[in-house]
């Protein structure tokens, strides 16, 4: 088991559709590099900083560079599941690659820094 290190911030409301969610937002957690990633027995290349929250019963793990998130019932559940997310977006990018828009282009590029 992977040993994540995160900070508590501060609490916040966030408008969702016509009624109110709460969201705390915990901070930041450090995803270690050499950390394995998907299926394709890649690992992290570098640390990754994402930011934690927790909406409702949930928590969320957000990568902003890329636009990738992952949700479980537990923090480490959310890091879990953004890593999947991540190597999966990576995987359909590659599969795509000679028709990626320059935005996709640049997302490929940086996974491509982050995991392998």
């Amino acid at each position: 088991m992977v040993t994540y290190t995160s900070k508590v911030e501060h609490f916040q409301h966030e408008m969702v559709g016509t009624s109110q969610t709460p969201t705390m937002t915990v901070g930041v957690s450090v995803v270690p590099q050499e950390t394995p990633v998907g299926v394709e027995s890649w690992k992290m290349k570098q640390d990754l900083v994402v930011e934690l929250r927790i909406e409702g019963a949930r928590f969320i793990a957000l990568y902003h560079e890329v636009s990738e998130y992952g949700i479980g019932e537990t923090e480490q559940d959310a890091l879990s599941d953004l890593l999947t997310s991540l190597a999966d977006y990576r995987l359909s990018l590659e599969r795509r690659e000679a028709t990626l828009a320059t935005r996709e282009k640049n997302d490929l590029s940086r996974l491509r820094e982050l995991i392998g």
